[in-house]
């Protein structure tokens, strides 16, 4: 049941729902299919799920922002987009045109993200904390024709080729006046019936960026199809269902926010939009006030919530989905302790977010707490709609890069490289045949994340190729030292990185965020008792070396560790 106030501000809009001019835009239906398709034959297209929520829901709140008190029925939210779409058209955009968006987690992104595939064009979302330069770049590369910015980050697309719409989240601003062009034509088009939906579902829906952690940031291409297929498997992960209320505190301008925009539309669920990811303040009260049941979050997002002031044990239980990162054993419990259920998961940009799970299995639940936590740490198997999620390593004489491959054994010991295939996969990466085709080699997607395979066939990653530590001749896990090390009371964040070593090539090192500075003012001391903390978690090979203590770790927006930044620093 809504809230008291969700239903007051649903009564507020009952209103505009029946009034003429809605009432001529027709149903939410866009035009029919080519007479030429099977009749047993649908295109999958992502935007379907949004006509069908305002369809079966047209007066249930599908976005609220609580920073304006702005709130959406289904049936708003749709025309929205139709506005939009139509107004992109009457801009230009035609299909296959990229359209970018800038902009924090607010109904504005939101509206884009499903406004431009319903005009036929691509999507290209682009991180709100880029440099300039890096800007630049991306909507050069992408030829990009159109862009929407969020007003506060409008000196980003300074002095760019592309017509630039700024939104201020207020009527009357460049992104309202678009709207309420698109608007008047939706009213001569009977609304979504005059909008031709792509029906080619290979065509690419979306263009979204790699995190630059080191270099460029990649463009990604996914299709119609693999969106679809990507939205369907995330809601049944998950769980979501249209009592749901599912809270945007993972970037949607990353990797589409992986999928969920149209996983929410398929659920038909609540989704609430808060500007500032960071604000851990807002989530908590998010949390405890608003009905929450799901959110996404990389794990160094969830170590700020448990360890913030307001951290209470909910009264009733909320389901988030870690990817990003390895999620650390005490991570996982120290969430579960508030009443934050975690489902652990594994993907990139490039398998659309996440494609594996870690199913918890009935028989861990008698298991002590620290076999069961490290157990549900693993990254799972595969999602619904994925094919089996493989660990390869170079057959001996291959080649590094191109094989040929084959899998590794089923024993938790051999550490092999993470290969994914099937409906869940990136086209390739925009204008880059030469990184694709290395991607692609031996008709699998090369991940460059080092994993095992238990007996039970879950996948638990070890480290990223190029952030394995080599002391001696053994292979050295950065993830495994850290989620042993992660355990000590006052390590509040820690980064392994392999450090050079005169005698053993590389030994790891350790640089920590303390809990709480002022307990250990003498950071040798604190370094004393790590090391000796190390030793009862870790083999000789594996303790760190080295203990450096920082204010704080280097992150991207989607708060992953920059371990390159590290590296350079202290390597």
């Amino acid at each position: 049941m809504p809230s008291s106030g969700s239903q007051a501000r649903l009564e507020s809009v009952r209103s505009h729902l029946t009034s003429g001019d809605v009432a001529h835009e027709g149903p939410f239906r866009a035009a029919d299919w080519p007479s030429d398709l099977p009749v047993n034959y649908s295109p999958l297209n992502p935007v379907t799920f949004l006509l069908r929520s305002a369809s079966v829901y047209p007066n249930k709140e599908a976005i609220w922002y609580p920073e304006k008190q702005q709130s959406f029925t289904f049936a708003q939210f749709a025309r929205r987009v139709s506005y939009l779409a139509y107004a992109l058209k009457d801009a230009g955009i035609s299909t296959g045109d990229r359209v970018a968006v800038l902009a924090p987690n607010t109904p504005t992104i939101a509206t884009v993200l499903q406004a431009v595939p319903a005009a036929r064009a691509i999507v290209s979302p682009i991180n709100i904390r880029l440099a300039k330069d890096d800007v630049d770049y991306i909507l050069e590369f992408s030829g990009a024709k159109l862009v929407v910015v969020d007003h506060q980050f409008a000196h980003l697309v300074e002095g760019t080729s592309a017509k630039v719409v700024v939104c201020k989240g207020e009527a009357g601003d460049a992104f309202e006046t678009m709207l309420a062009r698109g608007r008047e034509i939706s009213l001569k088009q009977r609304g979504w019936q005059g909008l031709e939906l792509e029906a080619d579902e290979h065509r690419s829906i979306s263009l979204n960026w790699t995190s630059g952690t080191s270099g460029r940031p990649k463009g990604v291409l996914t299709s119609l199809r693999s969106t679809y297929l990507a939205a369907l498997s995330n809601a049944h992960e998950t769980n979501l269902r249209p009592e749901s209320s599912y809270l945007w505190t993972l970037p949607q301008f990353h990797c589409s926010g992986w999928k969920f925009p149209y996983a929410c539309q398929a659920a038909m669920c609540r989704q609430i939009c808060i500007r500032g990811v960071g604000t851990y303040d807002e989530i908590h009260d998010m949390l405890a006030r608003n009905q929450v049941t799901h959110f996404c979050a990389a794990p160094t997002v969830c170590i700020s919530l448990v360890n913030h002031p307001k951290a209470r044990r909910l009264e009733r239980p909320v389901k988030a989905m870690l990817a990003g990162a390895a999620p650390t054993a005490s991570l996982i419990k120290k969430m579960e302790d508030i009443n934050i259920l975690v489902i652990s998961s594994y993907g990139l940009t490039e398998t659309l977010g996440p494609v594996t799970i870690n199913y918890p299995l009935p028989e861990h639940d008698d298991l002590d707490d620290d076999l069961r936590y490290t157990l549900r740490a693993r990254q799972g198997q595969s999602f619904l709609n994925a094919d089996e999620a493989r660990v390869v390593k170079v057959v001996e004489g291959g080649d590094p890069d191109f094989g040929p491959f084959e899998e590794i054994a089923s024993d938790d010991k051999e550490i092999g490289e993470v290969t994914i295939r099937g409906n869940i996969v990136m086209q390739g990466y925009y204008n880059n045949k030469k990184a694709t085709d290395k991607a692609f080699a031996g008709g699998f997607f090369h991940s460059g994340d080092l994993a095992s395979r238990g007996p039970d066939g879950v996948i638990h990653i070890k480290d990223r190729a190029k952030d394995i530590c080599i002391s001696g001749g053994e292979n050295i896990s950065t993830l495994a030292v850290e989620n042993a090390l992660a355990g000590h009371a006052d390590v509040l964040e820690v980064a392994v990185i392999a450090k050079k070593d005169e005698k053993w090539g590389e030994r790891p090192c350790a640089i920590v965020v303390l809990r709480d500075p002022k307990r250990w003012p003498d950071h040798a001391a604190f370094e004393t008792e790590l090391k000796a903390y190390a030793k009862t978690k870790l083999s000789g090979y594996a303790r760190p070396h080295v203990v450096i203590i920082v204010p704080e770790l280097p992150k991207t927006s989607t708060g992953k560790i920059q371990k390159v930044k590290l590296r350079q620093e202290y390597a």
